[in-house]
């Protein structure tokens, strides 16, 4: 067997075993940073969410967050005319706000998974980032939406929740990128 000029032989190349490694070798790798900073934004992501749906729920009253003197009456603000436009539903009246919560949490689930369940860390990271790559594509759609005014303002909440939703799809495609 020949040998390399460290002295150790060379890698053996085999077919069979280029996709076990391709398979695994990304994301079988724990990372507390990125994996705990996915855990946080996630919750704070439900944090967000979950004041729009309780803003929601109060007619806006206080306008986006809720403590602004001048628009105690629930007068219409960006995020009042963007939750009550047509693009506040979507996939048969389903609200984004409920999408969000949806997402929001399995995504921490997921996450505190990663921390207790090490042995299927590679399955739950895949199954992390797919969803977290469908809403990264979800949140630059709803982004393209309120930057070209088709809904009628701008939610500074919403646009928060998808900055959130793109900085933990970023964490992921780095966590891909390493080996």
């Amino acid at each position: 067997m020949a040998r390399t000029p460290a002295g150790t032989p060379p890698r053996a190349s085999s077919s069979a075993a280029a996709p076990a490694a391709a398979s695994t070798g990304r994301l079988s790798t724990y990372r507390p940073f990125i994996d705990r900073a996915i855990f946080a934004l996630a919750l704070v992501g439900l944090a967000v969410v979950s004041h729009i749906a309780f803003q929601s729920a109060r007619g806006m009253a206080g306008g986006c967050s809720g403590f602004d003197p001048n628009n105690l009456d629930a007068a219409p603000s960006g995020c009042a005319t963007v939750l009550s436009s047509t693009y506040a539903t979507a996939f048969g009246g389903v609200s984004n706000t409920l999408l969000g919560l949806v997402f929001y949490g399995i995504v921490a689930l997921l996450s505190a998974a990663i921390v207790v369940a090490p042995e299927m860390l590679p399955m739950l990271k895949r199954v992390r980032g797919g969803i977290l790559v469908v809403g990264a594509a979800y949140a630059l759609y709803l982004i393209g939406i309120l930057v070209s005014g088709a809904a009628g303002g701008l939610c500074t909440l919403c646009l928060i929740s998808h900055a959130l939703t793109l900085a933990m799809a970023a964490l992921f495609v780095s966590d891909a990128r390493h080996a």
